[in-house]
C-alpha cells in the first residue's frame, strides 16, 4: 500500500476587532487586527483584510520554499 501524499499545514492566531475612528460626521468603526504564526514571536498588524491575506501568503511561501544556501 502506498503512502498518501502529505500537504503542508499551517496554524495562525488571528485577532480581529473594531475601534471607533473620528470622521467628519462623528465616529465610524474601523477594522483592526493582528496575525501570528503559532509558535512564532512575529506578529503583524493589519487594518484591511487585503493586508491579512498578503501576510498569510508571504508566510506560507516562506515555509513552502525555504531559502537556498
Amino acid at each position: 500500500m502506498s503512502a498518501l501524499p502529505t500537504h503542508p499545514r499551517y496554524s495562525f492566531i488571528v485577532r480581529i476587532w473594531f475601534e471607533l475612528e473620528p470622521t467628519l460626521e462623528g465616529y465610524a468603526p474601523a477594522l483592526r487586527g493582528s496575525v501570528q504564526q503559532a509558535g512564532s514571536p512575529q506578529v503583524a498588524y493589519f487594518h484591511t483584510f487585503d493586508k491579512l491575506i498578503s501576510f498569510l501568503e508571504q508566510m506560507t511561501e516562506t515555509i513552502e520554499k525555504p531559502a537556498r544556501k
